[in-house]
């Protein structure tokens, strides 16, 4: 819409490395030949000392410079991974909690998001000891990193289910390096519970946002999809390694981790167990995706 030529993304991250990051996101093509996602223009990422010449290079005058993206596109095939915990008085009812298992292409992602993913391992080992008066559903979602390809595949393969989930909880980044605040993104039909829930856990949120406004992870879909859905993590700053090389177990924060995780886990707890949540159905704010409701009828014949 603004006639650029070419895009340059200059990187932040520490020791030469680059983090990278998809063109366009959520909400994401799911059959060939995946129309936008390729861009009209073509972009590349720079490291910060290449990024830091550029712009000096700028402000001595003008400048010409040739921007060209090498790349080609490959198809592959990724599947989400689902277990339940079978509810015994309302078993018809669903909680869904759900972390992502991809990375970025350039490195381990120990940050982003073994950290989500640990957290739903622990915690179905912990939930599975316990009485759940509703089914808690843990889903392992592909392809976060591209668009939500999982989790929009999975609100849109059972559109029943969706009516009968009473909520979601996403488990992404939970052990960021930096001193970020307590973040609480959240539908705003959720964001009451979950915050109380949080408290009586000891995690006190700093601050709640809307989280329908900006897409940012996995809980989108399910917003999109009616189901209340939020996210408790430590943010702002960002992780100085996102999305890059650099992102390995030597910078990520155990002690948050487990703490988020705990948090997390108990508004799930709070949502498989209260008798009445008194949540209804998702308010988003603004809405990426058209998600029916219910599934459409057959085509005649």
């Amino acid at each position: 819409a603004k006639g650029i030529a070419a895009l340059v993304n200059v990187s932040d991250a520490p020791d030469g490395l680059i983090g990278h990051f998809p063109a366009s996101l959520y909400p994401p093509p799911l059959e060939s030949p995946w129309q936008g996602r390729i861009l009209p223009f073509p972009g590349v990422s720079v490291e910060a000392q290449a990024g830091r010449r550029l712009i000096s290079l700028l402000t001595a005058g003008p400048l010409r410079l040739r921007v060209e993206h090498r790349a080609r596109d490959v198809e592959k095939t990724s599947a989400n991974v689902v277990a339940e915990i079978p509810g015994e008085d309302e078993p018809g009812q669903r909680v869904v909690l759900g972390a992502h298992y991809d990375t970025q292409l350039a490195g381990p992602g120990a940050a982003d998001n073994a950290t989500g993913l640990a957290a739903l391992l622990e915690l179905a080992r912990v939930l599975r000891g316990l009485r759940l008066r509703r089914t808690v559903v843990l889903c392992a979602f592909g392809v976060e990193e591209l668009g939500f390809f999982g989790s929009y595949h999975y609100v849109l393969r059972d559109f029943a289910a969706n009516d009968a989930t009473v909520g979601m909880v996403n488990l992404d980044a939970l052990g960021l390096p930096s001193p970020g605040r307590r973040l609480l993104v959240a539908d705003p039909s959720i964001a009451p519970f979950a915050a109380e829930s949080a408290r009586q856990a000891g995690w006190e949120p700093e601050e709640t946002i809307d989280g329908s406004l900006n897409a940012w992870a996995d809980h989108n879909p399910f917003i999109d999809a009616g189901i209340p859905a939020c996210w408790l993590w430590r943010y702002p700053p960002q992780h100085p390694y996102y999305h890059s090389a650099g992102d390995t177990l030597q910078w990520v924060d155990l002690a948050r981790v487990h703490d988020v995780a705990l948090a997390s886990g108990f508004v799930a707890l709070r949502l498989a167990t209260v008798p009445e949540p008194g949540i209804g159905r998702a308010r988003p704010s603004r809405v990426f995706a058209t998600i029916p409701r219910v599934a459409p009828a057959p085509s005649p014949g």
